[in-house]
């Protein structure tokens, strides 16, 4: 993967952060724009997805932001609401890849409209309604080259990649194409070598912050549920215990209804609650909370079934004596 001209993806790879940026969301969410640089060059003018260069992202669907290729056209997605954690509407840029050249690219962002510039140059530039990262969330992860489901790879060589936490002015990018380096980034990668697989953040601002080329998707961390995932999701199965108790008691005791309803009443309140996240600022619905949740209420039923069994507290039979 690694070459004297930077990281190159020539089959389905990835770089990934070794941890959760989680200072990187804090800094970002009270910032009143940001800036995405990098250069360079796609091995494939026709690849789609579309093809994930940069990406901080949880799934294909939940980003916090997204540079990717599209055939020849740049694709930018970020998160500017709580309910939208798509990142949509996206942001298209028809024919920047449509050169295997080196390229120096640039997003800027500041919460009004959004600008690309292409080596120096700014060739696209639109208004969108005001929005802030505050809606941004700590569990997902820095990438480059792929998402970290595996299923977005992108072929092409990338030499660094930087962070800002503003929009840059047009002079401030003019002055990064010509290399003259006297701006300051959040983040900064330079992809010179990868015979470590480790690569450290030049920036310095953040402790820890590196970045971990796997050698399989099999040891991607996305596979692996961290300490505080566990927590969550205790936290989450055992909120919903009483729901599943009180819901299976009332239906199997009282209405009597069949299993399918039971099934349908177990999944409402977990997905209505998951779904009411999306629009809750700094949330994040999940699918690990969901089945945690699913598990409590399975959970609660099972327990109302035992003490029904040793305590006898169901309604008395239809043909008892009152």
């Amino acid at each position: 993967m690694g070459s004297a001209g930077g990281a190159e993806f020539r089959s389905e790879g990835i770089l990934q952060s070794v941890a959760l940026p989680d200072a990187l969301v804090d800094r970002l969410r009270n910032a009143g724009g940001m800036t995405v640089e990098t250069r360079l060059s796609t091995f494939d003018p026709t690849q789609t997805g579309p093809a994930r260069i940069l990406s901080y992202s949880l799934t294909m669907y939940r980003r916090n932001f997204t540079l990717a290729q599209s055939e020849t056209d740049l694709v930018w997605r970020v998160r500017r609401r709580p309910s939208n954690p798509y990142g949509f509407p996206q942001i298209k840029v028809p024919g920047v890849f449509g050169t295997t050249r080196s390229q120096h690219l640039v997003v800027s962002y500041d919460l009004r409209r959004h600008r690309v510039f292409v080596d120096g140059e700014m060739v696209y530039e639109s208004p969108v309604d005001e929005g802030s990262f505050r809606s941004w969330s700590h569990r997902h992860r820095l990438l480059v080259g792929n998402e970290v489901t595996g299923d977005r790879p992108w072929l092409g060589r990338i030499e660094g990649f930087r962070i800002f936490d503003r929009a840059l002015t047009a002079s401030e990018i003019r002055d990064l194409y010509l290399h003259r380096f006297h701006l300051r980034a959040l983040i900064h990668y330079e992809f010179a070598t990868l015979d470590n697989r480790i690569i450290d953040d030049q920036a310095g601002i953040f402790s820890g912050l590196k970045l971990y080329a796997p050698p399989t998707f099999w040891t991607l961390a996305f596979y692996t549920l961290k300490p505080r995932h566990w927590t969550d999701a205790l936290f989450n199965a055992l909120v919903f215990v009483p729901w599943g108790f009180l819901l299976f008691g009332t239906l199997d005791s009282r209405l009597r209804r069949p299993v399918w309803l039971m099934a349908a009443m177990f999944l409402l309140i977990p997905v209505i609650f998951e779904g009411l996240q999306c629009f809750i600022e700094g949330r994040t619905s999940s699918a690990w909370d969901l089945l945690s949740q699913l598990l409590g209420c399975v959970f609660g039923a099972v327990l109302y079934k035992r003490l029904g069994r040793t305590q006898n507290f169901r309604d008395p039979p239809r043909d008892a004596v009152s």
